[in-house]
C-alpha cells in the first residue's frame, strides 16, 4: 500500500504567497495526482480553531489527521508524528510501494533515507521557496524518483471559500479578477471618452457619439472607443476650421465696411472744405481785420 505523508505546517506557510485565505484541495490533489485507490494518508499540522471544519473535512475523506498546538518553538510534534507514521508504514508493509511526501522540510531526512533503503519510490512535493537545497542540490536529490512543485498546479488545488458553499479555485479566480479589471478598465475608458466628447465646442451631434460609444460592451472593443473618439474630434476639428474661416471672413467683412465709412467720411470732409473755402476765406480774413482794429485802439 502507498503512503502519503502531508505536512500541512510546511505546504500552508507556502500560500503566503497568495492572497490571504487562500487553501490546498487535498482531496481534489490525492484524486488527481496520487493513487487514491490504495493508498494511506495521514495529515498532520496544528489545532484548528473551534469553528474550522477543514480538518473534520479531511477526517471524512479518509484522511488520518493529527494536529499538534504550535508553540514558541515551532511545531516539532508535526515533524515528529510524520516520521513516526511513516517509519512504523514502511516496516509494516514488506513489499515496497510509493512514499508520496508533501513537505519541503529537512526533518523528513531520516524517513527519506530509511525509504530509500528499503526500496520505496519516492515521490516529493513541495513549493518552490519551501523546499530544503539538500533535497533539490544535495545527496538527498538522488532518493527522490520525481521532484514536483505545487506552484506548477496551484491553479487546480489553490482555492478560497467565496461562501459556505462553494469554492473559487486559482485559476479561475485569476480569470474573473483578470476580466473584472478588463470590465473597469473598459469602464474608464468609455467614460474618458464621454467626457471628451462632451467637451467639444463645435460638434453638434455629440449624442450619436456618445450613444455609439454605450453600444460597446466587451472589452474587446476598447480600441472602438478610441475610434469613436477620433471621429468625434476629427469632425470638431473640420467644423472649427470652418468656424474659424467664416469669423475671419466676418472680420475682414467688418473691415472693408470700417475702410469704406473711413472713405466716405474723409470724402465728405474733402467736400465741406471745397464747398466752402471762399466763406472761410473770408471769415479768416475778417477776423484778421478786427484782430488789428482792436490792437490799434489800444495803442
Amino acid at each position: 500500500m502507498d503512503l502519503l505523508l502531508i505536512d500541512n505546517s510546511n505546504i500552508f506557510i507556502g500560500l503566503n504567497q497568495f492572497e490571504y485565505g487562500a487553501r490546498i484541495d487535498y482531496i481534489k490533489f490525492v484524486k488527481k495526482y496520487t493513487n487514491n485507490n490504495n493508498q494511506k494518508k495521514v495529515l498532520a499540522g496544528s489545532t484548528p480553531p473551534p469553528n474550522d471544519s477543514f480538518w473534520r473535512t479531511m477526517e471524512n475523506n479518509n484522511f488520518e489527521v493529527h494536529t499538534y498546538e504550535r508553540t514558541k518553538s515551532g511545531e516539532k510534534g508535526v515533524d515528529g508524528k510524520i516520521l513516526i507514521e511513516g517509519m512504523k508504514h514502511i516496516e509494516r508493509i514488506k513489499s515496497p510501494g510509493k512514499l508520496i511526501l508533501m513537505s519541503g522540510d529537512l526533518d523528513m531526512r531520516p524517513l527519506i533515507e530509511e525509504a530509500f533503503s528499503q526500496k520505496w519510490e519516492i515521490i516529493l512535493w513541495s513549493w518552490k521557496d519551501s523546499i530544503s537545497s539538500e533535497y533539490e542540490k544535495g545527496d538527498l536529490r538522488y532518493c527522490f524518483k520525481e521532484t514536483k512543485y505545487l506552484d506548477d498546479i496551484a491553479d487546480e488545488v489553490v482555492y478560497f471559500n467565496n461562501d459556505s458553499y462553494s469554492k473559487e479555485y486559482l485559476g479561475n479566480r485569476k480569470l474573473r479578477l483578470a476580466r473584472e479589471k478588463q470590465e473597469q478598465e473598459f469602464d474608464q475608458a468609455k467614460k474618458n471618452a464621454k467626457d471628451k466628447i462632451s467637451g467639444l465646442q463645435y460638434i453638434t451631434d455629440r449624442d450619436i457619439y456618445l450613444a455609439k460609444i454605450d453600444e460597446l460592451t466587451d472589452f474587446k472593443q476598447i480600441s472602438e472607443v478610441d475610434n469613436i473618439l477620433s471621429s468625434a474630434k476629427m469632425e470638431d476639428d473640420k467644423l472649427k476650421k470652418v468656424a474659424n474661416e467664416k469669423a475671419a471672413e466676418q472680420r475682414r467683412e467688418q473691415q472693408r465696411k470700417q475702410d469704406q465709412e473711413v472713405k466716405k467720411q474723409a470724402k465728405k470732409e474733402k467736400g465741406f472744405w471745397k464747398r466752402n473755402k471762399s466763406w472761410i476765406a473770408g471769415g479768416i480774413a475778417a477776423a484778421s481785420g478786427i484782430v488789428y482794429a482792436i490792437k490799434k485802439s489800444i495803442k
